[in-house]
């Protein structure tokens, strides 16, 4: 009996010992299995060091460390989405108290709209085990750097071509026609210059306003134009400022002038606000450079002043922004017939704020947004500045070595846009006009590639503000396109606002009184695939 005791005491003793040793292996694995997250700052060996994240925006890129197990198939998510995993790095590391070997990764993904906002949980998932890390911070991006708004549609407002348009401008010798003027009045009447003919748009219709060939009276005199050098129409469309060049009536050799005119537009009547008279040589067709008045300035009475107006543009104040051709500044001039100089380019010589790029101005013509610096070489870099004009100084600006955040907001992950950060920047080259459009202090829009993007220099922030994300990208490639998105009017979201092979570039407006945004295709002449004269098609961005 007590042999037969002593054998089950002993078959107890080594199960019990057989199910602890199990236990322990169990807890092993099961240590193996159960994530953790470093909440510590931790170094690479590479030197390089990480902190778990407290706060962040959509579009940063955060980088967490522990035993992450994302090799044996854990998932990390972060509020309400799991994370995309952009790259992991691993260290391997012996724990002392075991000697098991355990991984250690590291791994960087971005932060995306859908996660939410405010404080929320990160938690590592690996099979039945998981690892709650504490809150981070998702911070919703302020004034400016506003998601994209999906709501918004593309109309065309004219798109229905212009009778012998071909024909007309194929002697042309700019291949963009119209680059003396596009604006956009408050009531979304819409107004184009080139050198030879002033159009406006409205109610779906276009009517020709001034035509080179017809000529124009001032004072009395029907006089012919050689070449239309500027337009602007007032906020309200009750008046149209013309610059022309004309040939004038002389005993010498100042047989052209610049004339800075003010049409009302329902009398018809014209008021010359200047009248720079031009020597020309007498042997050929081309000025001497001689002016009467003769003393370039900056500053005085319009009609007091050579002027070499281009750029035309009046402000919410009524008073005309000009740029000045030959002294390289631009000037405005108030109801008194005072010009007041404002800023010039980089080899102007007026003492003035000087800008290295001019991206545009405000729609009321308050503010220009100026790149003030630059890192000319590759990746291109740009200061941005919002210069205000009433109290001549910045009113705020980023320098060119900062960071800017490219926020993502795509819910599909396969549309999101590649590039994910970096610096916001140009090479150092003048800008077209048209390229940029500033839609308040905070923000400007620009095309890039296929889709429209959204700049906050404040927040060093840029978003797609219209269009597939990935189409924002620095490429011409179209198979970026989906094909839904190769459209040019319809639903915001899937149009192409890159070139399109029938009407060209896109090119901006302005904004009217409900802040829907205008733009232009066309107007140009066309040289792949195949050579054509394209009219210009007008078209909005809004509700």
């Amino acid at each position: 009996m007590k042999k037969i005791t002593a054998v089950i005491y002993m078959l107890l003793l080594v199960g019990c010992v057989s199910m602890s040793c199990r236990k322990v292996e169990n807890d092993i694995d099961d240590q193996f299995e159960q994530p953790s997250v470093s909440t510590t700052t931790f170094t690479m060996a590479n030197g390089k060091s990480f902190e778990y994240p407290k706060a962040a925006k959509p579009g940063d890129t955060i980088t967490i460390g522990g035993r992450l197990n994302l090799h044996k198939g854990a998932v990390i998510r972060l509020g309400k989405e799991n994370a995309a995993i952009i790259s992991v790095d691993t260290l391997a590391y012996k724990y002392f108290f075991t000697g098991q070997w355990y991984t250690f990764e590291v791994a960087r993904f971005v932060v995306t709209a859908g996660m939410g906002s405010g404080p929320q949980p990160l938690v590592v998932t690996c099979g039945r085990f998981s690892n709650k890390a504490p809150d981070i911070l998702l911070m919703v991006p302020g004034e400016g750097g506003n998601q994209p708004d999906t709501t918004m549609m593309v109309t065309a407002v004219f798109n229905h071509g212009i009778p012998d348009f071909a024909v007309r401008y194929k002697p042309y010798k700019e291949n963009e026609y119209f680059t003396r003027g596009r604006q956009v009045t408050s009531n979304g009447t819409v107004y184009i210059s080139s050198a030879w003919d002033v159009y406006r748009f409205a109610n779906g219709q276009v009517e020709n306003v001034l035509k080179k060939e017809d000529g124009i009276i001032i004072d009395g005199q029907q006089l012919e134009i050689k070449e239309i050098l500027g337009m602007a129409p007032d906020p309200a469309n009750t008046q149209l400022y013309l610059s022309v060049r004309a040939i004038v009536p002389a005993t010498d050799d100042y047989r052209w002038a610049n004339f800075l005119l003010r049409k009302d537009l329902a009398s018809g009547q014209i008021t010359v606000l200047n009248k720079t008279e031009l020597e020309v040589y007498p042997d050929f067709d081309d000025m001497t450079g001689n002016t009467r008045p003769a003393t370039p300035g900056w500053r005085g009475k319009a009609s007091q002043l050579p002027l070499f107006a281009t750029q035309l543009k009046v402000d919410a104040k009524g008073r005309l922004l000009f740029a000045d051709d030959r002294l390289k500044f631009y000037g405005r001039i108030d109801a008194a017939g005072n010009v007041t100089p404002l800023i010039e380019s980089y080899y102007g010589q007026g003492g003035l704020f000087k800008y290295l790029m001019l991206f545009g101005f405000t729609q009321d013509g308050l503010a220009a947004f100026v790149a003030h610096e630059n890192k000319p070489d590759y990746p291109w870099s740009s200061g941005v500045m919002v210069y205000d004009l009433d109290r001549e100084e910045p009113d705020t600006y980023v320098d060119a070595g900062v960071n800017f955040t490219y926020a993502s907001f795509d819910p599909d992950p396969a549309r999101r846009m590649k590039e994910k950060n970096g610096f916001f920047g140009i090479p150092e080259m003048e800008i077209p006009t048209g390229t940029y459009l500033p839609v308040s202090r905070k923000e400007m829009l620009f095309v890039n590639s296929f889709s429209m993007a959204a700049v906050n220099h404040t927040q060093a922030y840029l978003y797609v503000y219209a269009g597939i994300e990935l189409g924002c990208t620095n490429t011409q490639n179209p198979d970026l396109l989906l094909p839904k998105q190769k459209e040019l009017t319809g639903p915001a979201l899937y149009v192409n606002y890159g070139f399109s092979e029938e009407q060209g570039n896109l090119v901006f407006i302005g904004t009217d009184a409900s802040g829907k945004v205008y733009f232009m295709r066309g107007g140009k002449k066309i040289t792949y695939p195949a050579r054509k004269y394209v009219p210009p098609y007008i078209y909005t961005l809004g509700k």
